[in-house]
């Protein structure tokens, strides 16, 4: 969990931004432990429809209810706290 904590501190100040990282799901198959940081959720599903292109099902989430005020010029911006899905990608039809 730290190596994927770590990969996130950079992307952090970055509004919409998302990662993935591969893993053993509960049932043994790949898992992805997408993170996404900013005001939306969106960009967790955004990266769970890339990683997963025949669609996922969702396993777990995760919504930070904290955030922190950042100075945006002459006002401040309230950014969230980071957001986490666990999806499993559904196999390709065909």
């Amino acid at each position: 969990m730290k190596i994927v904590l770590a990969t996130l501190l950079p992307c952090a100040a970055l509004a919409g931004c998302a990662i993935a990282q591969p893993i053993q799901g509960p049932n043994a198959k790949t898992a992805y432990v997408v993170q996404c940081s900013g005001s939306t959720i969106t960009a967790c599903y955004e990266k769970a429809a890339e990683v997963c292109p025949s669609g996922y099902q969702m396993l777990d989430r995760n919504v930070s209810s904290s955030g922190v005020l950042v100075p945006a010029g002459r006002s401040t911006m309230y950014s969230a706290g980071p957001t986490s899905l666990l999806v499993e990608c559904k196999p390709a039809e065909g």
